[in-house]
C-alpha cells in the first residue's frame, strides 16, 4: 500500500516564521506610525525637544544634589563653619573657672565658701574642662588615632589594677578610625555654639547647676563634719541616706535647661551608662524588655556601694569620697569614748592625734588632760612621747602645765584618798557635804575592790560606808589609820585600842554613824570577822614597800580638783608599779573621781573640760562592774573618759563590756578575732572591720553619725615634735618629785611609818607634811638627784 504524506508544516518552522514576521513587521509599522505622528506634531517638535532636555537636566541636577557625596560636602561646609565658630568661642572662655563665681553659687544656698572641701573646686574645674576646654573633635571621617569605645556592660570593679576593660575601635564606613557621625557632630556643635555664645551666662549657669547638684550632700555632711577636726571622714559616710541623696543630686543634670545648654553632658552620659549596666545586672529580662531602669533608691547594695556604682567614671565620685575634717562634738566627748584596735593598727597614733588637739586647748587655758598608760617611758610609747615634749619647757606654750606621776620606792607619791579637804568646805550646803561624803565612800569602795583583789562582800561594803565618814573626821588620816580602826583586839567586851585612839573625833558624826561605831562595829561577831579579814588583806597589799610608803602619806601633795581646774596635763606612768599596776591605776582613778565630785560646789559652766585617756584600760577596769555609773557621773562634771585597749577579751566582766559598748563614741580598728562583735558595736559589718587599713577606724558617734563611718587619722604630730634631752627630763622628774612626792632613804629625812600592829600609841610616827598649796615643801628632804632613781628608760 502506498504511504500517505501529510501537507501540514512543521510546528517549529511555523513558530520561527512568526517571529521573523514580527521582527520585520513591527519596525515597519512603527516607522509608518512615527511618520504619521511627525506629520501631526511636526510644528511642535522643537518645543518638545527643549522640554525633554530641560527635564533631563533637572533630573540630573536633583540626582547630583541628593547624592551622598554632595550632601556630605554641604554638611562638611556647614560643620566647618560651626567648628570655626566653636573654636573662636572656646578661646573666649577662661581656662580656669572663676572660683568666686562658684563660691557665690554655694553661698546663695547657705553653704559658706570657707567650709567647702578643698576638692570641690577641682571637681568643678575637671567637669568644666571636659565640657568646654578639651580639644574639639575633628571632622568625622578624618583619620584619627584609634578611639577606644569601652564595653559599658563590663563591670569595672572586677578589673585588676592596671587592666583595661574590653573595647572596640570606632571607625567610619571605610574602616578608618573616626569620631562622631556627621549629623550627630553637627548637632553637638550647634549646642556647643549656643551654650557658649554668652560667656558670662554660660559660667553663671554652669556654677549654679554644679551647686544644685552637689549642694545637698555638701550641706548634709558639713552639718556634721567640716571645719577643724582631729581626723577625716569620707563625705559620703556622713550622708543620712546616700541613695536618696544621690537621686536628688543627679536630678538637676537631667532638667531641660541643662540638656539644652549641653552642661554636664559627660557626667550625665556616664551616669546613664552606669545605670544601664546596673539595671542589666539586677533587673529581670521582662522588666528590661519594657525599658525599665533601676534608680539608686532601689539599688540592693549599701549607700556607699550605690555611690561607687552609679557615679563610676565621673569626677563627682571623687568629691563624695573626699576626706573632710570631722571633730566629735564636745558634749559627746563627756559621754564616754571607746577605742578597740589590735597591736599595730594605729591605736597609739590615734590617741596621740586626739591628745595633740587637746593640748592646744590646754595651752589656751580651756581644758585639762589626764593620760595613764602602763607601757613605760620608751621613745615610742604614749607617756614617753608626752613626758619629753619640749612644749612643757620654760617659754613654750605648755610651760608650768605638766604634772608627771609615777610610783617609786625612794620617792613615793604623797597621795591620800581620805584627804579631801572637807574641813575647808564650810561654805557647802548640808546636801553638798553629804554628796561629797557619799562620793568618798564610793571612791574607797572603788579603790579597795582592786586593792583587796576581789568584789566586796555586803559586810565589807557596810563597813566602808560607816568607816569612811569616821576617817574623814580624823585629821591627817591615812591607810595606817584605817588599819588601826580595824583593830579587833579585846573581843566583844573591850574597846579595841586602835578604835579608842580616835574615838573622840566621832562626836560630830551623824547619830546613825555614831551608833553603828559604838555598838555594832565593836560587838557584832560577823563584823569582827569581816574587820579581821579586811585588815589581813590590807596588810598583805601594803607588804609592798612602794605601796606602803605611798598609802601611808597623811596629806595629799596633789590637789587634783585645783589642778584640773587650772588647765593642766597630768601624765601617770603606771609601768614602775609592776605587779601592782591595777592597784596604782585604781588609786589615781579614785583620786580623779574624788576631784570630779568636788566640782559639785561650782557651776557646771565653770567646770574645766577634762579628758582622761586610759590606754590599756583593762589593767584598771577589767572587773569593775560599776564603770557605767562612773562614766555617767563624769559626764555631769564635764569629764570625758577615753578607754583604749587591744581586744574585747581583755575585759573580763560582761557588765564592763556592756558599759563600754554603751558609750557615745566608739572606734574600731582592724580586727580578726573580734570582727563580728566590734561590727555590731559600731554598726558596721565583720568583713568591713577585717578590711580596715592601718590608721583607719570604723567609728560611730551616737546622735551624730547616721551609721559607722570610716575615719582616718593623720600622722601623729607628737612623733616628730621637739623633745628635751635625757638630762633635761631628769631635771623635770626631780621637779615633779619635789612637788608631789616624799623622799625616803639615805638622802632624805623621812622615816617610814610602821604598819599598826595593835599597840596603842599616843603619837603618830609619821611627821606632819604640809599641803603643797601652803607654799613650801616641809618634808625635810634634800632635792633628789636623777641618779637616785634606778628606773629611767631614757638613759
Amino acid at each position: 500500500m502506498e504511504e500517505k504524506i501529510s501537507s501540514r508544516p512543521d510546528p517549529e518552522v511555523e513558530r520561527g516564521m512568526v517571529i521573523i514576521g514580527l521582527l520585520v513587521g513591527i519596525p515597519i509599522v512603527g516607522l509608518f506610525a512615527l511618520a504619521a505622528l511627525l506629520k501631526v506634531i511636526g510644528p511642535y517638535l522643537p518645543i518638545l525637544l527643549v522640554l525633554l532636555l530641560v527635564g533631563l537636566g533637572i533630573y540630573g541636577y536633583l540626582k547630583f544634589r541628593s547624592s551622598p557625596l554632595t550632601v556630605r560636602r554641604e554638611h562638611e561646609a556647614e560643620v566647618l563653619d560651626l567648628l570655626g565658630r566653636a573654636e573662636q568661642q572656646q578661646r573666649s572662655l577662661p581656662e580656669d573657672f572663676p572660683r568666686d563665681l562658684m563660691v557665690k553659687a554655694f553661698e546663695t544656698r547657705g553653704i559658706s565658701g570657707a567650709s567647702l572641701p578643698p576638692m570641690t573646686y577641682g571637681v568643678l574645674q575637671a567637669i568644666y574642662a571636659e565640657e568646654f576646654l578639651r580639644t574639639l573633635p575633628p571632622m568625622p571621617g578624618v583619620p584619627l588615632e584609634p578611639e577606644r569605645v569601652y564595653d559599658v556592660e563590663y563591670d569595672r570593679r572586677t578589673l585588676k589594677k592596671g587592666e583595661e576593660p574590653p573595647y572596640r575601635l570606632r571607625t567610619d564606613s571605610r574602616g578608618r578610625p573616626t569620631s562622631l557621625e556627621l549629623e550627630a557632630f553637627k548637632d553637638w556643635l550647634h549646642r556647643f555654639v549656643a551654650s557658649t555664645t554668652n560667656v558670662d551666662a554660660t559660667l553663671y549657669h554652669f556654677a549654679n547647676l554644679f551647686a544644685d547638684c552637689v549642694g545637698e550632700p555638701l550641706k548634709a555632711s558639713l552639718a556634721i563634719g567640716g571645719g577643724a577636726g582631729d581626723f577625716t571622714v569620707p563625705l559620703v559616710d556622713l550622708l543620712p541616706d546616700a541613695k536618696r541623696t544621690l537621686t536628688r543630686m543627679i536630678a538637676p543634670l537631667f532638667d531641660r535647661k541643662a540638656r539644652d545648654w549641653h552642661h554636664f553632658s559627660s557626667v550625665r552620659d556616664a551616669y546613664e551608662r552606669n545605670r544601664e549596666r546596673i539595671s542589666t545586672t539586677e533587673l529581670r529580662l521582662r522588666d528590661l524588655a519594657i525599658g525599665a531602669v533601676l534608680d539608686p533608691t532601689d539599688f540592693s547594695g549599701s549607700g556607699r556601694e550605690a555611690i561607687d556604682a552609679y557615679l563610676a567614671d565621673t569626677p563627682l565620685l571623687a568629691l563624695l569620697l573626699a576626706p573632710i575634717p570631722f571633730a566629735v562634738p564636745l558634749a559627746k566627748r563627756f559621754e564616754g569614748h571607746l577605742i578597740v584596735a589590735r597591736q599595730g593598727s594605729g591605736k597609739t597614733n590615734a590617741l596621740e592625734c586626739l591628745i595633740a588637739r587637746d593640748l592646744e586647748e590646754v595651752a589656751a587655758g580651756r581644758a585639762s588632760v589626764v593620760v595613764m598608760d602602763s607601757q613605760g617611758l620608751a621613745a615610742d610609747t604614749l607617756i614617753g612621747r608626752l613626758a619629753t615634749l619640749d612644749a612643757f619647757s620654760p617659754g613654750r606654750p605648755l610651760h608650768d602645765k605638766l604634772i608627771y606621776l609615777e610610783p617609786d620606792i625612794e620617792f613615793p607619791l604623797a597621795l591620800n584618798i581620805f584627804d579631801i579637804g572637807l574641813r575647808q568646805m564650810g561654805r557647802l550646803t548640808a546636801t553638798q557635804r553629804e554628796d561629797i561624803v557619799s562620793s568618798a565612800i564610793e571612791v574607797v569602795e572603788f579603790l579597795f575592790t582592786g586593792l583587796l583583789g576581789g568584789e566586796l562582800s555586803d559586810n565589807m561594803t557596810m563597813l566602808y560606808r560607816y568607816l569612811v565618814p569616821a576617817m574623814l573626821a580624823i585629821p591627817n588620816a591615812d591607810m595606817n589609820t584605817f588599819i588601826e580602826l580595824l583593830d579587833s583586839d579585846g573581843g566583844r567586851d573591850q574597846v579595841p585600842a586602835g578604835f579608842a585612839k580616835y574615838r573622840h573625833h566621832f562626836a560630830d558624826l551623824e547619830p546613825e554613824v555614831r551608833s553603828f561605831l559604838e555598838q555594832d562595829y565593836i560587838r557584832d561577831v560577823e563584823l569582827l570577822k569581816t574587820k579581821a579579814a579586811v585588815r589581813r588583806r590590807l596588810r598583805a597589799a601594803l607588804a609592798d614597800t612602794t605601796f606602803r610608803r605611798m598609802f601611808t602619806q597623811p596629806r595629799n601633795k596633789l590637789n587634783l580638783f585645783t589642778e584640773l581646774q587650772s588647765a593642766k596635763v597630768i601624765l601617770v606612768n603606771t609601768y614602775p608599779a609592776k605587779t601592782y599596776v591595777e592597784q596604782f591605776g585604781r588609786l589615781i582613778l579614785a583620786l580623779l573621781m574624788q576631784a570630779t565630785r568636788q566640782r559639785l560646789e561650782i557651776d557646771r559652766d565653770q567646770r574645766m573640760p577634762t579628758f582622761v585617756y586610759l590606754d590599756e584600760c583593762q589593767d584598771y577596769i577589767a572587773r569593775e562592774d560599776r564603770i557605767a555609773r562612773y562614766i555617767d557621773k563624769c559626764r555631769k562634771q564635764n569629764v570625758g573618759l577615753v578607754f583604749a585597749h587591744q581586744r574585747l577579751a581583755n575585759i573580763e566582766s560582761p557588765k564592763v563590756l556592756n558599759a563600754l559598748a554603751g558609750v557615745s563614741i566608739k572606734f574600731s580598728g582592724v580586727s580578726d578575732a573580734d570582727a563580728s562583735d566590734l561590727a555590731a558595736m559600731v554598726g558596721s559589718t565583720a568583713d568591713h572591720i577585717r578590711a580596715l587599713a592601718r590608721g583607719q577606724f570604723a567609728a560611730f558617734v551616737s546622735g551624730v553619725t547616721p551609721h559607722a563611718v570610716d575615719i582616718t587619722f593623720p600622722k601623729s604630730p607628737l612623733e616628730h615634735a621637739d623633745r628635751i634631752s635625757a638630762a633635761a627630763f631628769a631635771a623635770r622628774r626631780t621637779e615633779m618629785r619635789a612637788k608631789y612626792a616624799t623622799q625616803y632613804g639615805a638622802g632624805g629625812a623621812t622615816s617610814e611609818p610602821p604598819i599598826y600592829e595593835g599597840t596603842y600609841t599616843e603619837t603618830r610616827p609619821a611627821p606632819r607634811i604640809r599641803d603643797h598649796r601652803d607654799g613650801d615643801n616641809q618634808d625635810g628632804a634634800s632635792a633628789p638627784s636623777a641618779g637616785a632613781d634606778d628606773y629611767d628608760p631614757l638613759q
